[in-house]
């Protein structure tokens, strides 16, 4: 079996999915510990030298006006969202039943509407550096 047929049959396609999702998950973590490692204040030294006793300050500290303000963000109407759940769950089975008996002309919609939208793109551009807009060679990126 040859590259193209492996790729025409989209076998590869579960592994393109792990390896993107694995790089992405590295790139990541890379990002946090690179954001976390730069917003870290540098550790202080003490005012006295190396030696020194640390300072500790004791204040008072009195509250006199505590607003207790709960918010019930629960609605009141329990039956109401089960009528919601009811119609979402129908709504639902109703896409899937459609989709699964019009698959074919669904997705040839979609895929003709992303190559109208990509030629649309490059068309934008390409009339954007015709008219000087656009110049230079990093127009493509």
């Amino acid at each position: 079996m040859s590259l193209w047929s492996t790729l025409a049959t989209k076998e590869v396609d579960i592994y393109i999915g792990i390896a993107t999702t694995l790089l992405g998950m590295f790139l990541t973590e890379l990002l946090n510990y690179f954001k976390q490692r730069s917003a870290a204040p540098p550790p202080l030294a003490p005012a006295g030298g190396p030696g020194a006793a640390p300072v500790i300050v004791h204040a008072p500290v009195s509250i006199s006006t505590i607003n207790n303000v709960y918010l019930n963000s629960l609605p009141q109407g329990g039956a109401d969202q089960a009528h919601v759940k009811i119609l979402l769950g129908i709504g639902l089975f109703a896409a899937a039943v459609t989709y699964l008996n019009l698959s074919s002309f669904i997705l040839n919609s979609v895929i003709s509407a992303l190559l109208f939208a990509m030629l649309f793109f490059a068309g934008v551009h390409l009339a954007g550096f015709f008219r000087g807009r656009i110049s230079g060679a990093l127009w493509i990126a």
